[in-house]
């Protein structure tokens, strides 16, 4: 169950954990238990009603940084794009 919380907990102020208390008005603590007990952060999102502003919230994210790539030139608009259509299409979010 430690696994589950490493996955979605980071040093990172806008972990999934930190990001997804936000969203349903719970703490981050008891997130944590709900990963614990081998939930998903999109699990708990669509349990609580809060589904699509958690997506919303995680693809805001992923388009700011796939930005940053792309005017740092580590990837081409095309790659970013790819990426894009990769995660709409993902089990996670679908």
């Amino acid at each position: 169950m430690d696994e589950n919380k490493s996955i979605y907990r980071s040093e990172n102020a806008d972990s999934a954990v930190s990001r997804l208390a936000k969203i349903i008005n719970l703490s981050e603590a008891e997130v944590e238990v709900l990963i614990e007990s081998g939930k998903t952060p999109w699990q708990i999102a669509k349990k609580f009603g809060k589904y699509n502003e958690y997506k919303e919230s995680v693809m805001g994210t992923l388009l700011n940084n796939l930005d940053l790539l792309v005017l740092c030139g580590y990837l081409t608009r095309e790659q970013a794009d790819e990426r894009i259509a990769d995660f709409e299409k993902s089990s996670f979010v679908a």
